[in-house]
């Protein structure tokens, strides 16, 4: 082949000889794969001397025109192709005769011819070019029809074999119910369950009642607190912390918030003592009102005042309040 092919650039020109050119780009049906070799002479004598390196080289033939009406498979031409339309298109006549290369189109022909005044050529001509047309329109219905029957088979076959998987599917869990085991495996998950949920519900309740005599010392108004939880997929009781105030987590609190939960602590510190610490509120303006807990003993307030001095106000049920200024407000 190599030896070929360098013996037809030779002949016809580097230009004139192609490989593996898609035969899809030289058919009016603008399908096919590409052709091993592809040539294109300009004249006859090129196109003799092509055909006979061919021939010596045992290489397969096809003699191409325009492409009209031509299919080719998609994995191509094995062997030379060679082209005449285009180059090899020349037309002559003598008055009386049409003379036309391989290469050239109907219709240059038929126009030559009635230019020429060959109205007989013309008429011959015009009529093949009819029955061109009309094979052509009458092949493409043949392969649209062709095209349309293989798709409906192939919707067809996969329509079955979806019917087959589904089949067996159906039979494959029919058959897994009719085991007796399944019966009896779901009864057995049922009653563990049960006996899980019966569980929980003996754990919670016995948490309840615990908590209830642990903290009974510890009853305060708005704060709770919680030292165990029942883990809901298990029953089991596991050790916690959480302290809330009016049902709120206390990391979630606002700071007036926060400073009424720790005046509740500071008086169940004391119940539990016995003893009666001060209590000391820094930022009072932060809480105008304590409503949650009744305060014993001595109670300090601190509250901020801006360009006021500093000062002392002692506050009691039987004596009047009584300030007293010591100094400026730095």
């Amino acid at each position: 082949m190599e030896k070929a092919i360098e013996k037809l650039c030779g002949v016809l020109g580097s230009d004139a000889v192609r490989l593996e050119e898609p035969m899809k780009a030289h058919t009016s049906f603008r399908i096919g794969g590409p052709a091993e070799l592809f040539l294109t002479p300009e004249n006859a004598a090129q196109l003799a001397e092509a055909i006979r390196i061919l021939r010596r080289h045992e290489i397969p033939v096809f003699i191409l025109g325009n492409g009209s009406n031509l299919l080719v498979r998609d994995k191509g031409i094995r062997g030379a192709v060679v082209q005449l339309s285009g180059r090899m298109s020349a037309l002559e006549t003598d008055g009386t005769a049409l003379y036309a290369e391989g290469g050239a189109l109907l219709s240059a022909a038929a126009a030559k011819a009635a230019k020429a005044g060959l109205k007989r050529l013309m008429q011959e001509k015009e009529a093949k070019l009819r029955a061109f047309q009309e094979a052509q329109a009458a092949e493409t219905a043949r392969l649209e029809k062709s095209i349309a029957a293989l798709q409906t088979q192939r919707q067809t076959e996969a329509l079955r074999r979806e019917c087959g998987e589904l089949e067996t599917k159906i039979r494959m869990l029919s058959e897994t119910l009719k085991q007796p085991d399944i019966k009896g495996e779901m009864e057995a998950i049922r009653r563990e369950a049960d006996a899980k949920k019966r569980l929980i519900s003996h754990a919670v309740s016995y948490l309840g009642k615990k908590n209830e005599l642990l903290f009974a010392p510890l009853k305060m108004n708005r704060v709770s607190i919680s030292l165990s939880e029942v883990i809901k997929t298990t029953g089991e009781v596991k050790d916690t912390f959480k302290f809330a105030y009016n049902g709120k987590d206390y990391a979630k609190l606002s700071l007036s918030e926060k400073m009424r939960a720790g005046l509740e602590i500071a008086e169940l510190v004391k119940r539990l003592s016995g003893r009666c610490y001060p209590t000391f509120i820094d930022n009072e303006e932060s809480i105008s009102v304590v409503d949650n807990v009744r305060l014993t003993g001595q109670t300090l307030f601190s509250k901020v005042q801006k360009d006021r001095p500093l000062t002392i106000v002692f506050r009691g049920s039987r004596k009047k309040e009584k300030s007293e200024d010591v100094g400026k407000a730095a």
